[in-house]
């Protein structure tokens, strides 16, 4: 496996853990086979996606920034609207984390496309 796809794995595995957490219940979060046929999903969908962009990309330079934008909102919003819930918070953490590379590298190489024309 090349540096690419294991990148686009872990990054994936982050955006699908957050995003699943965020969107379950604290009861429903047991090892069930529709939390964990859900996970896979969009595990496999977000591993997709980053392969995509990391192949694409020429670099990640933006992604400090995209992510700290994105933390502050994100954890904003969960504060606003679930209070002070700590698997959700932490879900949260993990989705801005996985959304701000993507974002990094997809402003990468839209810039480096550019620069290229």
């Amino acid at each position: 496996m090349d540096k690419e796809f294991i990148n686009a794995l872990i990054y994936g595995f982050l955006g699908a853990l957050g995003f699943t957490l965020l969107n379950t219940q604290p009861s429903t979060v047991a090892l069930s086979p529709t939390w964990v046929g859900m996970i896979l999903l969009v595990w496999g969908i977000a591993t997709l996606l980053f392969t995509l962009l990391e192949e694409e990309s020429a670099g990640a330079e933006h992604q400090l920034e995209i992510t700290t934008i994105l933390f502050l909102i994100m954890i904003g919003y969960v504060m606003l609207r679930n209070g002070i819930d700590m698997p959700k918070i932490m879900s949260t953490i993990l989705l801005s984390i996985a959304i701000g590379r993507a974002l990094g590298l997809l402003f990468n190489s839209i810039q480096y496309n550019l620069n290229h024309i």
